[in-house]
């Protein structure tokens, strides 16, 4: 746990540095190719090095990714169904809870909340071929890299040392945070609640992978069917 966390953290902490020295280095790319650059050395510092740290997690403990996703233990139809039911009830009421949110800090603030910066991002990408490269990340990469380490390791971990309340709670919260926007903390914290409930209902990291990628893809087909300049 600790390699695993130290790893990530370099691994930001060089993506950090990399997009600072790409604001000065690109000053004249534009703010479409600038934007998607930053976005993709984003992508590769948390969900490409935080795949191969789990990769290598794994290798450590002598367990297959079929094993890690409780593939072994639940039928994938059975998670599928199941995701795609609770999917149909929890994702409606996470955008509510984003929109109750934005309208309570827009009305505290006076003016309108901040995007979350994967949106501002999204606004600013300059082509077909950039948003289909967004999309496999928000759609597969970040559900698959984020259930791993959320719900598969950190929560599993804090539950085993005998917390199975702070383990919800705090990997809820540590979800919302690192999405680092006020104005979907509080639903991204509900949001992490129903995977953790949806993963111990069905004892597979599938499900909650599965609902994760469809509230991503819910909110993809909404931007790009409502864009908001």
């Amino acid at each position: 746990m600790l390699r695993l966390a130290t790893g990530l953290l370099l691994s930001l902490l060089a993506g950090s540095l990399l997009k600072g020295w790409l604001d000065h280095a690109l000053p004249r790319q534009g703010a479409a190719t600038q934007s998607f650059l930053t976005f993709l050395v984003g992508t590769i510092s948390f969900h490409g090095v935080g795949l191969i740290l789990v990769h290598y997690f794994l290798k450590a403990h002598a367990m297959s990714w079929k094993e890690f996703f409780g593939l072994d233990a639940a039928p994938w139809q059975r998670a599928l169904r199941f995701a795609a039911a609770t999917s149909v009830l929890a994702i409606p009421l996470t955008l509510c809870l984003n929109y109750l949110s934005a309208a309570l800090i827009n009305a505290i603030q006076h003016h309108h909340a901040e995007e979350q910066l994967v949106i501002k991002v999204l606004q600013n990408t300059g082509g077909g071929g950039q948003r289909v490269v967004f999309g496999f990340a928000a759609i597969v990469l970040a559900p698959i890299v984020e259930e791993s380490l959320f719900r598969g390791i950190l929560y599993t971990f804090v539950k085993q040392l005998g917390y199975p309340m702070l383990a919800l709670a705090g990997t809820s919260l540590l979800f919302a945070a690192i999405h680092a926007n006020l104005m979907t903390f509080v639903p991204l914290t509900f949001l992490a609640m129903i995977l953790v409930l949806l993963y111990e209902r069905t004892q597979t990291l599938l499900a909650p992978i599965i609902m994760h990628s469809l509230f991503n893809a819910v909110n993809f087909t909404l931007f790009l069917a409502w864009p908001q300049k």
